[in-house]
């Protein structure tokens, strides 16, 4: 059975573009644009998508699971993995030195 976990990254500018990361460790954190990047290792960008009302969600309808997802990119998930998620986004109608951000990290015992 497919998993249900949905990734969700709120108080995003209106059509910000998300990238969903995932990660098997936690290096020391650091400065990525106007958030602080949680995640280190082998990343893999499990989902790109867009803004609305101020949230993004991943996997949408149609996308595969964490689960199928993580296995087509190369890193299978077996009961006990542990894995790390973390969206990174980019303000579209931003001027600034620093346009992009990133979400609270989320640590996922599978």
């Amino acid at each position: 059975m497919p998993d249900t976990l949905v990734l969700s990254s709120s108080s995003e500018p209106f059509g910000a573009t998300t990238i969903f990361l995932q990660s098997s460790e936690i290096p020391y954190p650091r400065w990525l644009g106007g958030g602080i990047l949680c995640l280190g290792g082998q990343m893999r960008r499990m989902y790109v998508g867009t803004a609305f009302f101020s949230t993004a969600q991943a996997p949408r309808v149609g996308d595969l699971s964490i689960t199928q997802r993580s296995a087509q990119l190369g890193d299978p998930l077996f009961p006990g993995s542990v894995r790390y998620y973390q969206a990174w986004y980019r303000d579209p109608n931003s001027c600034t030195a620093a346009p992009d951000n990133v979400s609270n990290g989320l640590r996922v015992v599978w």
